[in-house]
């Protein structure tokens, strides 16, 4: 299993083969893993991906299953297994 690569900052462009885009806003864009990328922090394959401009981020109800999250170049990434 491909990690996915984040050691100089997360480009989609690098990954734009295997993410899908499921929504995007101005700050913060939400991604589904179509290639089973693995997760940076874990290791283990992630569903779903949101990557945030913003230094915060807030969701309306957790997720059912767990996430990691990675701090990187102004970035912040969610990741939901």
């Amino acid at each position: 299993m491909k990690e996915l690569d984040v050691e100089n900052g997360f480009s989609v462009h690098d990954h734009r083969d295997g993410l899908k885009l499921l929504e995007q806003g101005r700050t913060r864009m939400r991604l589904e893993n179509r290639s089973g990328y693995a997760c940076p922090v874990c290791g283990d394959a992630f569903d779903q991906l949101l990557v945030t401009d913003d230094g915060e981020a807030s969701f309306s109800r957790a997720p059912p299953n767990p996430l990691c999250v990675l701090a990187t170049d102004g970035q912040l990434l969610v990741l939901t297994h």
